[in-house]
């Protein structure tokens, strides 16, 4: 169960990291305009952008973690009852 809840965790992981990055690449730059902040040097307009992104990959990453792991946790509980319900109403061997 274990392995299965930690294979849950690491899909999140990596499906929340790879969509936040897509939306974040798409969004950032709503936020920065180089041409407004400064005209001459864009640099730290660039380092601010790039700040925003990765902390919008880190929060992406993090609930997707955190919600696939409760996604599986439930998945998991599930089968185990369900098992546990087909294997009550089995019907035992008859002995001759």
């Amino acid at each position: 169960m274990a392995k299965r809840l930690a294979l849950w965790a690491l899909f999140g992981l990596v499906g929340g990291y790879a969509l936040s990055t897509w939306l974040g690449m798409r969004y950032t730059h709503w936020f920065f305009d180089p041409g407004e902040h400064s005209p001459i040097s864009c640099a730290p307009v660039v380092q601010e952008a790039f700040s925003k992104l990765l902390t919008i990959e880190l929060w992406g990453s993090g609930v997707s973690l955190i919600l696939f792991i409760i996604l599986g946790a439930m998945w998991e509980r599930s089968r185990a009852l369900k098992a546990k319900v087909q294997a009550a109403t089995a019907t035992p061997p008859t002995a001759r």
